[in-house]
């Protein structure tokens, strides 16, 4: 279930997840994802790390296109 919330520690491991354990960690804590904290673990969905994706890749063409 990709809007199950598990361990940013094990969401990298998987093949599809284009980002590292850091980079992750750090979408969580400036809340630019949707996660939360228990004891020293961040924990968040598939679903909320793909949609930063998208979203950020929108912004990156729209911007782009502004440019031009």
């Amino acid at each position: 279930n990709d809007k199950e919330y598990i361990e940013i520690s094990s969401l990298v491991k998987e093949p599809s997840m284009p980002y590292g354990q850091e980079y992750i960690s750090l979408l969580a804590r400036t809340g630019k994802i949707d996660a939360y904290k228990e004891g020293r673990n961040w924990l968040t969905t598939k679903d909320a790390v793909l949609d930063y994706i998208e979203n950020r890749d929108r912004k990156r063409v729209l911007k782009k296109e502004a440019e031009d």
